[in-house]
């Protein structure tokens, strides 16, 4: 009786230990079921996060770099993927009285200070008319503007000379392209660096120009499995003078 008793409890002890091996693997795999769909949503969610961000991106600074300039002047359009323009960054107005028709004095403020190594300028003349030159040299300047007492100046020279120039807005050469499923920005001779995460369809995302001076941008973007957005909104105005 007392072996019987004892085997007894001895099978009870292994039946305990498979209904516990039982039920962690079913905790296990609820678990990892939990832990595989937080995982899908958390994708989910950062594929229509990066999705609105391209969109959001991708207009908002295209029309701002497009309203700045004026179409054929400033800015074309090379096939339906690129769009090289002047990227303007500042503008300077000119101390009148001084400096000559290659250098002045200039009030200035922009997105950030010019440089000479990569900044051109479009002059503004008396006449309205721009000119497109280059910016040679620029420093902070210890003279005053008998117009603007007490502000700070700068010291610009420029090349070919401008005679009678009244304002000076300072760019640099790009080109925004659509490809590789994304916004790219391109300085100069240097790579494309994206500006949106890749979320681009490239086949039907497009610059267009529907008339004289118009530009429309098209984009098709990928915000998730099976979640696609696509619109066509203008980026330019044909009024612009400057």
């Amino acid at each position: 009786m007392t072996r019987a008793r004892s085997w007894d409890r001895g099978g009870f002890t292994i039946l305990e230990v498979l209904v516990g091996f039982v039920l962690t693997a079913l905790l296990l795999q609820v678990s990892w079921g939990a832990v595989a769909a937080s995982r899908r949503a958390a994708t989910r969610l950062l594929e229509r996060s990066e999705g609105l961000e391209t969109e959001r991106i991708g207009w908002h600074v295209l029309l701002a770099e497009v309203s700045a300039g004026v179409p054929l002047r400033d800015w074309s359009v090379e096939g339906s993927a690129v769009l090289p323009l002047r990227v303007f960054r500042g503008m300077g107005e000119l101390c009148q009285g001084q400096g000559t028709p290659s250098e002045g004095w200039v009030r200035y403020g922009g997105m950030r200070l010019p440089e000479p190594e990569k900044d051109s300028l479009l002059l503004l003349d008396a006449g309205g008319a721009w000119h497109p030159v280059r910016l040679v040299g620029r420093a902070p300047s210890g003279s005053t503007c008998p117009s603007w007492p007490g502000e700070e100046v700068e010291h610009w020279s420029w090349e070919p000379p401008v005679p009678g120039a009244l304002l000076g807005r300072v760019f640099e050469r790009g080109s925004y392209h659509l490809e590789n499923g994304a916004l790219r920005y391109r300085l100069g001779a240097a790579g494309r660096q994206p500006l949106t995460p890749e979320r681009l369809d490239d086949r039907a995302s497009a610059f267009l120009q529907p008339g004289p001076g118009g530009l429309d941008l098209q984009l098709r973007i990928r915000a998730g499995e099976g979640i696609v957005r696509e619109w066509t909104r203008s980026l330019s105005r044909s009024d612009g003078d400057g």
